[in-house]
């Protein structure tokens, strides 16, 4: 008797959004910071850093520069900051305007302090305030928040009045706000001098990025915390702690305000306001919310169906090494989907997601080797791909994996094996590895 592989390349893109463990090794590298393992969180922390993600680039950038676990080093830290800020992290970007401002891992250059400030506000909700509320969120002064509330009703001439006062009279948050504004040529001319002359003056008050990384830690840890309560369905304290956050434009906090909108999770299931939140992260580069967009558009959740909106965005997460984002480029290689059919795509992508050992990929990538689709046959890679998705539970794999022993396919034939790998699968549910052993008569 001979049982016959299976070709499972099958749409593991589905309207469950959110399966991926991205985050996994910030959970631990912030625990690690917690509880004063400095060493452990720093390790976390660099290997995600080397990968692009944000979160962790923040976190190395906020260690390096306070000497934390590590000699202080004001231009590591400015380094793992622009790698973020590059990926266009607001948080990060006036973090290097700030740096440029004191002149601390870099040569001070107020118009460069300048620029950066002005690169928040083109992707902010209230352009040239954003930087004064990552810099100034907990610094109410009622004069200045006329300003504000003015400049963010577009009333550029009043929100000018309201500021200059108070920056002649050395409030840095209103000098800050000023400065801003000549920095972007709103209600008034653009006048780069001038804008330079009100950012050296808060400057001059002090250390404003003691201040700034106080407020970046303890964001951070809020992040982690409303994180860690999603994850224990208390769902109440995920909201209180990551909305206010997301307000203030923290791309981590948008991407899991979206998930609990999306989940309908501690609110009303609203996938409109999902989408919102998934967009305003994903503009900012965030990995995981770009491949949520890509799922709307892929699902035709409260928009379109849309496969070339849709594949736009996975590949985006998909350069940042997001496994879910890189398995579904593949699959869309492989089945033309918003594309045109491409095995050596769909090869490279599952590669790249199998070498994460997500076991999705491996599962789809071992199919390829096993009916030598896009590369020549190969046995062996299959079954150990095959191997790797089975022992992270694929149901799927583990049935390949009973065939290909019962077959002797790269693997020494071995009955015994075959049957308690189809027994694995058939106790998921397995229709293929169920109607084996009836064959072979043997009960699951």
């Amino acid at each position: 008797m001979k049982f016959f592989l299976k070709l499972f390349v099958a749409l593991f893109i589905t309207a469950t959004l959110f399966a991926g463990t991205a985050y996994a090794g910030i959970d631990e590298g912030v625990a690690a910071y917690e509880a004063g393992d400095y060493a452990k969180a720093l390790k976390e922390f660099k290997s995600l850093a080397e990968q692009d993600d944000v979160t962790a680039q923040l976190w190395l950038g906020s260690m390096y520069h306070d000497g934390i676990g590590v000699a202080q080093d004001y231009q590591e830290a400015f380094k793992w900051f622009k790698k973020a800020a590059d990926q266009g992290n607001d948080t990060s970007q006036a973090i290097l305007g700030t740096m440029y401002l004191s002149g601390k891992g870099v040569t001070q250059d107020y118009q460069e302090a300048c620029i950066w400030y002005k690169k928040v506000a083109e992707h902010s909700d209230a352009p040239a305030q954003s930087a004064s509320k990552i810099l100034f969120a907990d610094s109410p002064n009622a004069g200045v928040d006329e300003g504000v509330a003015a400049y963010e009703a577009k009333d550029y001439a009043k929100a000018f009045k309201e500021f200059k006062p108070g920056a002649e009279k050395g409030d840095a948050k209103a000098q800050f706000n000023l400065g801003n504004m000549y920095c972007n040529g709103e209600g008034v001319a653009q006048d780069y001098r001038e804008a330079s002359k009100w950012l050296k003056k808060v400057a001059e008050q002090g250390d404003i990025e003691t201040e700034v990384f106080k407020k970046i830690v303890a964001d951070l840890t809020n992040i982690n915390k409303g994180i860690a309560a999603y994850k224990v369905g208390n769902y109440a304290k995920t909201l209180s702690e990551l909305r206010p956050l997301a307000e203030k434009g923290n791309a981590v906090a948008q991407s899991y305000l979206g998930l609990v909108y999306a989940e309908g999770k501690g609110v009303s299931q609203n996938k409109q306001e999902a989408l919102k939140w998934f967009e305003k992260a994903a503009a900012q580069g965030n990995a995981r919310a770009q491949y949520d967009v890509g799922i709307m558009y892929f699902n035709g959740d409260v928009v379109r169906r849309d496969f070339l909106e849709a594949i736009k965005w996975f590949k985006k997460a998909a350069e940042q090494g997001y496994v879910n984002a890189q398995n579904s480029v593949g699959f869309m290689y492989f089945n033309a989907i918003g594309v045109v059919k491409n095995y050596q795509e769909a090869v490279m992508w599952y590669t790249k997601a199998a070498d994460q050992g997500f076991y999705k990929a491996q599962q789809n990538l071992g199919s390829m080797y096993m009916f030598g689709v896009g590369v020549t046959k190969d046995y062996k890679k299959a079954f150990k791909l095959f191997k790797g998705a089975a022992n992270q539970g694929s149901a799927e794999a583990q049935y390949n994996l009973g065939v290909m022993y019962f077959n002797g396919n790269g693997v020494a034939q071995d009955k015994h094996e075959a049957i308690s790998w189809l027994k694995k699968a058939a106790k998921q549910g397995n229709g293929p590895a169920q109607n084996a052993l009836k064959k072979l008569g043997v009960s699951y």
